[in-house]
């Protein structure tokens, strides 16, 4: 859901570090406050309408009650980056397990050129790309994304 994929050109998305998302992301980890949180639940989704100040205390209050967590993330920073292990899309095209693969189009957390290359590199894989969407698609979508990912599991 929202994953990152490999190292590689970017064609939809800026070229020159992380995302606005992940700058946010970053932010309300080392600063967790009510308002880093409540900036993170709008740039995650595309609409959040009536349901940042719920999300932002519900992400807030389990940030503070797993220090170990925000730490885990931040000691990945200081050893470059959120995601350490990139994979190569030869490594991809070796999966064998069905692969589902969801994505938001107005993703600005990672952007959905992601999914797209894990789903050209992996054999058995389909993609569900939701429009007017971001990076929380079971948040945003949760009745679509619930019944595919029990159609998947029970059809595979």
């Amino acid at each position: 859901m929202g994953s990152g994929s490999t190292r590689a050109p970017k064609l939809f998305s800026p070229g020159d570090g992380p995302s606005e998302g992940l700058k946010v992301l970053q932010l309300c980890y080392r600063e967790p406050t009510f308002e880093n949180m409540s900036l993170l639940c709008q740039i995650m989704m595309f609409d959040p309408g009536d349901r940042v100040d719920a999300l932002a205390e519900e992400r807030l209050d389990s940030a503070v009650s797993h220090p170990e967590h925000l730490a885990n993330f931040l000691d990945g920073l200081s050893k470059g980056g959120p995601i350490r292990t990139w994979f190569a899309a030869e490594d991809l095209l070796g999966i064998k397990t069905p692969t589902l693969l969801f994505h938001g189009r107005d993703d600005r957390v990672v952007p959905y050129e992601h999914s797209l290359l894990l789903l050209a590199h992996i054999p058995n894989s389909r993609l569900v790309l939701f429009n007017r969407c971001g990076h929380w698609a079971m948040i945003e979508h949760p009745g679509e994304f619930n019944r595919m990912v029990a159609d998947f599991i029970t059809s595979s």
